[in-house]
């Protein structure tokens, strides 16, 4: 029987499933923090939690609660709720391990904040000591499978927002955000992504909060990207998965 949000499952009910083979689990992960004046701070978690629910339908698998915290001190001064490290690195981790205490033996850590990505990568690599052999974790973040690239309460998110919680998303004050840093000579997208993720750092870049433009937005473009980003995304599971049996627990192997 498959159960999407496992939260509002009976105990008897989830043990059941995984006893009869469903063993895979999503765990949405997003962040509180600003998102330029015309989106709310939780726009990260509402993606996660949205994006998570629509892949766990095309591979049957239980979505945990969002966890709505991340590491976001780079948008200090503006409004952020933001976690240390280390009690980033220990509430994910536990959570894995207790997923796989309880027989999930396969965890997507579904992230929608950019910031987090460092950790999850961390994350993984410690937290396998903790777990089954056999169990498999991976992050994954949504916006590695878009044509084209994503900034910060831009178009893409702006319009993500407006197909899924459009009573949320105030057009009106939408604006986009400048980044003035010159001529380089090496390539731009590299070099910004090596100051991202330092404290403080955004408001330096884009004083406003945002990067891109979001007035390009529309629910008509969210609405394709969803259903866009949930394929890819599934097809991205099932061959991860795919390829793990295959080199890693020599299934298919002759």
């Amino acid at each position: 029987m498959h159960m999407p949000s496992i939260s509002e499952a009976m105990d008897p009910d989830i043990r059941r499933s995984i006893k009869k083979g469903s063993k895979r689990a999503i765990v949405p992960i997003g962040s509180m923090e600003q998102h330029g004046s015309h989106l709310p701070v939780a726009t990260d978690a509402i993606l996660a939690e949205e994006i998570a629910k629509r892949v766990s339908m095309l591979v049957d698998a239980f979505v945990l609660p969002c966890v709505c915290y991340g590491v976001s001190s780079e948008h200090k001064p503006l409004f952020n709720v933001s976690i240390r490290n280390e009690t980033f690195a220990a509430l994910v981790g536990d959570i894995c391990a207790s997923l796989a205490e309880n027989g999930i033996n396969k965890i997507v850590l579904l992230n929608a904040h950019y910031g987090n990505d460092a950790m999850l990568t961390s994350i993984v690599q410690t937290v396998m000591d903790r777990v089954p052999k056999g169990t498999l974790i991976y992050s994954l973040s949504y916006w590695l499978v878009l044509n084209n690239e994503t900034g910060h309460a831009d178009a893409n998110e702006t319009s993500l927002m407006l197909a899924i919680r459009p009573d949320l998303v105030n057009m009106k004050n939408a604006k986009g955000g400048s980044i003035k840093i010159g001529n380089l000579k090496s390539d731009k997208k590299l070099v910004l992504s090596r100051l991202t993720t330092l404290p403080s750092s955004f408001p330096k870049l884009a004083n406003n909060g945002v990067w891109g433009s979001p007035r390009n937005a529309s629910s008509k473009k969210g609405k394709t990207m969803l259903d866009q980003i949930s394929r890819r995304l599934a097809d991205v599971i099932r061959d991860v998965e795919k390829v793990y049996g295959t080199v890693f627990k020599g299934k298919g192997r002759k």
